[in-house]
């Protein structure tokens, strides 16, 4: 990594590379260990679903305006957070042409999210499924393909501990390819 030219891209290749040999045999809950995958995915879900909210009282803990914390809103506006415009957000076109080119652009892989659909079927049936895409005609992305399958990551320390993991987002195949007019 140290030669390479584009690290962003190595480091990202070393994780990805990584990813399928997570596996979580046991951790730590109160000092306890446990081999429950049950409750060692209800333990992860946990935390992550609550981590936002731990940084925010952490960041606000010298803060006792009642205000602040029960409206982070209110956190924006004492901090002119809107000083000026937010840009509108301008929607362009996009054909079935436009898809079928970043669907060819992405890597062939086998790799897919929850849905079970890996870029290399998309590639396999673009041609069908950009001629038939209601996305495109009413510009509605589906609420369903808006989720996401989370796999922790470990990042250091002690492996048992679910602090010491960040969370990665697997997303769809569809999801990418919209990512890319975004």
């Amino acid at each position: 990594m140290v030669n390479s030219s584009n690290k962003t891209k190595t480091t990202w290749n070393i994780i990805n590379g990584n990813i399928n040999e997570i596996y979580i045999s046991f951790i730590r809950i109160s000092g306890t260990k446990t081999h429950d995958s049950q409750v060692i995915a209800n333990t992860f879900n946990t935390y992550f679903l609550t981590l936002a909210q731990h940084i925010y009282a952490q960041n606000f803990k010298n803060l006792n305006s009642e205000a602040i914390v029960n409206n982070p809103l209110n956190y924006l506006l004492i901090h002119d957070a809107f000083q000026q415009m937010i840009p509108p957000i301008r929607l362009k076109f996009v054909s079935s042409k436009d898809i079928e080119d970043v669907v060819n652009s992405l890597k062939m892989k086998n790799s897919y999210g929850y849905d079970g659909i890996s870029t290399k079927f998309l590639k396999q049936s673009i041609s069908y499924i950009s001629s038939h895409n209601r996305m495109i005609s009413t510009g509605i992305f589906p609420t369903r393909l808006k989720f996401a399958g989370i796999k922790p990551l470990h990042k250091n320390g002690e492996i048992t501990n679910t602090s010491n993991y960040r969370y990665i987002s697997l997303l769809t195949s569809f999801s990418k390819i919209c990512e890319k007019f975004g």
